[in-house]
C-alpha cells in the first residue's frame, strides 16, 4: 500500500471517529504531544487567548466538553492534499454552511502531532 493510501485511510478513519464521537478512537490517531490551534478554543476557554491546546488529554477534554456544550457535529470531507508529512483537507459541516480548512502534521508513525483548523462560511 502506498503512504498516500495510508494517508487517506488514516484520515477517513480519523473523519468517521469525529462524526461518531468515539474519543477513544480519536485518541489513538494523536501523538502523546500533538497541538491543535483553533479560534474555537477560546469559545470554551476564555482564558485561553493563544488558541492552542497541547496534549492528547487535554485535547480529548477538549472535544468532550465541546460535545456537551456545542453538540455532536458531523463532517464530509472534501478535498485532500499531502506534502511530506503534512496533510490539508477541506471538511463541509454537515447541516451548517461552514467549511473546516484542517492542517494536520503526521510523526513517522502516522500520529498527528499538531493540528491547526480554520473555518469559513459557505457564501
Amino acid at each position: 500500500m502506498s503512504f498516500e493510501k495510508i494517508i487517506k485511510t488514516i484520515l477517513s478513519d480519523f473523519t468517521t471517529a469525529w462524526n461518531q464521537w468515539d474519543f477513544e478512537a480519536l485518541e489513538s490517531f494523536l501523538a502523546p504531544g500533538v497541538k491543535i490551534y483553533s479560534p474555537k478554543i477560546i469559545e470554551l476557554y476564555p482564558e485561553n487567548t493563544t488558541g492552542i491546546i497541547e496534549g492528547k488529554e487535554n485535547l480529548i477534554n477538549y472535544w468532550k466538553l465541546y460535545q456537551q456544550i456545542i453538540g455532536s457535529v458531523s463532517v464530509e470531507q472534501l478535498s485532500f492534499e499531502k506534502k511530506g508529512r503534512v496533510v490539508k483537507t477541506a471538511n463541509k459541516v454537515i447541516g451548517q454552511p461552514i467549511i473546516i480548512q484542517e492542517k494536520l502534521i503526521l510523526n513517522e508513525y502516522g500520529k498527528i502531532v499538531k493540528l491547526k483548523y480554520e473555518y469559513q462560511p459557505i457564501e
